[in-house]
């Protein structure tokens, strides 16, 4: 344990990115932050972190021992947190990632939003990206992903699924035709969202006794949820969402469900967490309320696993 202070130092920087950073956090002069690491580098015999002018890159050695360090100095500051303060891991600070499209994420962040007002004694850091997420190296309490981690070992992975759901304003529905069958759509307003992991112009419906898809046509599209969201509740078309995004409104009667008797596609993502750490409080709060959110009310809903 003599090098305590030098792992200290190594582990700061890279969870913080830079000498600098790590210096700061450690209350140290910044040369001193390196000749720590340069000293546990030494006594090691191997290079942790490639350094090139400003550059710097964890090498394998780095990372292997910054995976491993991760458990130590988290599991070490929950200790400490426990005996100081009585903590429970109730509180804190809760690290969130997700990798969902860009068309998702404005559920993603709904859904923090909804969970920070239920738990304001949490502190969330959601961290929103277009890349793999390696829950363990990036120091992730949970992640929300697209599809399942490339290297599962060490996690919990859960699929949660919803569904697409067709809907639109009371007030839409009742100025225009009433929409019985899924072909009635050609006759009315559809709001696309083009963007990836979304329907497109393709929207198809799952009856009792066949399916049926509808070639949709507007003359309202965008890239961005937001901006579809605005169209829907100001009543200017029908669209469909993600069922999670829209159930609120659904409840309150500012939306309306159109053809309940169908199902449209499912939409599935995953849950992941590390299967070695003990979960705090914090993080069991909101991977209870992440599979409450998605399965709702609705029995279409699930969370398996």
């Amino acid at each position: 344990m003599s090098h305590i202070s030098d792992v200290e130092a190594f582990f700061c920087i890279v969870r913080h990115g830079t000498i600098a950073a790590a210096a700061r956090r450690l209350d140290l002069a910044p040369i001193s932050v390196r000749k720590r690491l340069e000293r546990l580098e030494a006594h090691l015999g191997i290079t942790l972190i490639s350094r090139y002018h400003r550059n710097m890159g964890l090498t394998d050695d780095g990372k292997l021992l910054y995976n491993h360090l991760i458990g130590v100095f988290d599991g070490l500051d929950h200790a400490l947190a426990m005996v100081s303060r009585g903590d429970d891991g109730s509180s804190g600070k809760l690290r969130v990632a997700s990798n969902l499209p860009q068309s998702a994420r404005q559920h993603v962040a709904r859904l923090v939003t909804r969970f920070s007002e239920q738990h304001p004694q949490i502190e969330v850091d959601l961290d929103l990206t277009d890349t793999e997420i390696n829950v363990v190296y990036g120091g992730y309490d949970i992640a929300i992903t697209h599809s399942p981690p490339e290297n599962p070992a060490g996690l919990v992975v859960r699929p949660l699924f919803s569904h697409w759901c067709l809907c639109a304003t009371p007030e839409y529905l009742e100025s225009h035709p009433l929409i019985r069958v899924p072909s009635d759509l050609r006759e009315h307003e559809c709001l696309l969202l083009d963007s990836p992991g979304t329907l497109g112009d393709t929207w198809t419906f799952f009856g009792a006794t066949h399916n049926e898809a509808v070639q949709i046509t507007g003359s309202m599209v965008t890239d961005d949820a937001r901006v579809l969201r605005e169209w829907l509740l100001a009543g200017m078309g029908v669209a469909v969402f993600c069922e999670m995004e829209v159930r609120e409104e659904i409840q309150e009667g500012k939306l309306v469900q159109i053809l309940p008797d169908y199902q449209m596609p499912e939409i599935r993502f995953y849950m992941a967490y590390d299967r070695l750490r003990n979960l705090p409080a914090r993080t069991q709060y909101f991977k209870e309320y992440l599979v409450q959110s998605v399965a709702g009310s609705n029995g279409g809903l699930s969370a398996t696993g």
